[in-house]
C-alpha cells in the first residue's frame, strides 16, 4: 500500500539547461539578422551609387551626341539643339544639375575635379569635359568630347548677323 506513484516531468537543472539553450539561440538568430540587415545595406547603397554615375553618364553622353552646339562656363555646359531646346549641366563638388526646359535631374555624385581642355590645337571649336567622379571610394575619370562642326558654326553665325540686321533695319 505504500506504492509511490512518480509523475514524469523536468528537474530544475533541466529546465535551465533549456532556457539557456533558448537564449543562445535566440541571440544568435538576432545577431544573424542584425547583420544581414547591415548587409543588405550597404548593398542598397552601393547599387544607388553606381546607378547614379551610370544614369548621368548616359544621360550626359545621349546629350552631346544630340547636340548642335555648346556652350561652356567654369562650372556649367549648355547644350543647345537644333529645335531651340536646351540642357544645362550645373557641376557642384556633391551633386550634378541637369536643367531641360521645365525638368531638372539631380546625380549625386562626388565630383573631385572638372575641367575643360582644348582637344586639338588645330580645331579650336572642339573641347574635352574632363570630370573625375568619385564612386565606391575609387575615382572615375571621365573625358567628354564636345565637337562643333565649323560650317554650322559659320552658319550660325551669319544667320543670326542677317537676322540682327533685319531687326535693325525695322
Amino acid at each position: 500500500m505504500n506504492k509511490r506513484v512518480y509523475l514524469k516531468g523536468f528537474t530544475i537543472l533541466e529546465a535551465l539547461i533549456s532556457l539557456i539553450l533558448m537564449g543562445i539561440i535566440i541571440t544568435l538568430s538576432y545577431t544573424v539578422f542584425n547583420l544581414v540587415e547591415k548587409q543588405m545595406t550597404l548593398f542598397q547603397n552601393e547599387n544607388t551609387s553606381v546607378l547614379q554615375y551610370n544614369l548621368f553618364n548616359i544621360a550626359i553622353k545621349n546629350d552631346i551626341y544630340n547636340a548642335e552646339n555648346f556652350i561652356q562656363n567654369d562650372n556649367q555646359l549648355l547644350l543647345e539643339y537644333y529645335n531651340g531646346a536646351s540642357i544645362n549641366y550645373q557641376v557642384s563638388k556633391n551633386f550634378i544639375l541637369r536643367h531641360h526646359d521645365i525638368k531638372t535631374d539631380t546625380f549625386k555624385l562626388n565630383v573631385l575635379s572638372h575641367k575643360f581642355s582644348q582637344s586639338d590645337i588645330t580645331k579650336p571649336l572642339n573641347k574635352i569635359l574632363h570630370i573625375s567622379i568619385e564612386v565606391l571610394g575609387d575615382s572615375i575619370n571621365t573625358n567628354y568630347y564636345l565637337k562643333k562642326d565649323t560650317a554650322n558654326t559659320i552658319n550660325s553665325f551669319y544667320f543670326n548677323e542677317t537676322i540682327n540686321e533685319n531687326l535693325n533695319v525695322l
